[in-house]
């Protein structure tokens, strides 16, 4: 347990990054199981090879991907 001024202090501690030239839209999504299986065993960045497949098959481009990636 943190003692009270230790608390005060951890709650002013704030996490800050620049906002995203393309914020992405937070959804809610029902998929197969199997679907979101196959992504995930891919590891981590499971999100965004989904992402980037749902991009190709709406006949997107992926360009605006690589400015946001560092």
């Amino acid at each position: 347990m943190w003692p009270p001024s230790r608390k005060r202090q951890r709650r002013r501690v704030r996490v800050w990054r620049p906002k995203a030239a393309n914020p992405k839209v937070a959804v809610s999504l029902r998929l197969d199981p199997d679907v979101v299986e196959a992504f995930k065993r891919g590891g981590d960045g499971w999100q965004t090879r989904m992402n980037e497949a749902l991009r190709k098959a709406a006949h997107l481009s992926t360009s605006s991907m690589s400015a946001t990636r560092s």
